[in-house]
């Protein structure tokens, strides 16, 4: 799984002197949990995350109450005013305000 696969990569550059430094951005999963958030898009809105941090925001997002509380924060998360809620859905998967320009 994407978990166990970005659990992998970061358990061997943690074997690696200055792994973290080096090849810390390098994970080739970029997104995660059940909403398929991605890892950097909650890096940057991690502040207000309600929980305590186990870790990084990168293991977060691959709990359940950290998939969800990402991915809510990514559909719902920003003023809009569509006609519609379904144009939020289509947000979703083409980003923030993708529908209103197409």
């Amino acid at each position: 799984s994407e978990k166990e696969l970005s659990a992998i990569f970061d358990d061997l550059i943690d074997m690696v002197p200055m792994g973290q430094t080096l090849f810390g951005n390098l994970n080739p999963i970029h997104t995660g949990g059940p909403m398929q958030v991605s890892i950097a898009f909650a890096e940057a809105h991690a502040k207000g995350y309600p929980w305590p941090i186990d870790g990084t925001i990168r293991r977060e997002v691959f709990t359940r109450h950290g998939g969800i509380y990402f991915g809510t924060m990514h559909l719902l998360g920003y003023p809009a005013d569509y006609s519609q809620p379904i144009y939020r859905f289509a947000d979703y998967n083409a980003g923030w305000y993708a529908s209103r320009n197409a």
